[in-house]
C-alpha cells in the first residue's frame, strides 16, 4: 500500500464508503500526528519569521509618531517667535506673584492645548497647596 498514491487510496476509501454494510464514519480519513506536527512545526517558523517584522513596523510607527511631535514643537516655537520676536525663556520666576514655570508653558496655546493653558495658575504661589 505503500505504493499507492494519496489519490488513489483515497478512491478506494471513498469505493469502500458507497458499500451499505460499512459506515461512512469509519472510512473519514483523520489528520496523523505527523501530519499535525507537520504543520506546526510550519505555523512555528512562519510566525517567527513575522515577529521581527511586527517589532520593526512598531518601531516604524514610534519614531513617525516621534517626528510628528517634534515637528508640532518646532511649529508653536517659530508662532511663539512671530507674536513675541523671541523664543520662550527657559524658566520664568515672577518675584511679585512667587511663581514660576517653564518653557513649555507659553506654547501650549500655540499646540491648541489652550484649555491646560489656562489651568494654569501663575497667581498662586510656589508655596500654595495644589487645590
Amino acid at each position: 500500500m505503500g505504493d499507492r498514491s494519496f489519490r488513489q487510496r483515497l478512491q478506494i476509501c471513498w469505493l469502500k464508503c458507497d458499500n451499505a454494510s460499512i459506515s461512512r464514519t469509519r472510512c473519514r480519513r483523520a489528520f496523523t500526528v505527523l501530519e499535525l506536527i507537520t504543520v506546526i512545526a510550519i505555523l512555528t517558523v512562519l510566525l517567527a519569521l513575522l515577529l521581527p517584522s511586527l517589532g520593526s513596523a512598531r518601531e516604524s510607527a514610534r519614531r513617525i509618531q516621534c517626528q510628528y511631535q517634534l515637528r508640532q514643537l518646532g511649529t508653536a516655537l517659530q508662532g511663539y517667535h512671530e507674536l513675541n520676536r523671541s523664543l520662550p525663556p527657559g524658566f520664568q520666576w515672577e518675584e511679585t506673584e512667587q511663581s514660576a514655570y517653564g518653557w513649555s508653558v507659553p506654547l501650549l496655546s500655540f499646540l491648541e492645548q489652550r484649555a491646560v493653558y489656562d489651568q494654569i495658575h501663575s497667581e498662586r504661589l510656589l508655596t500654595d497647596p495644589v487645590p
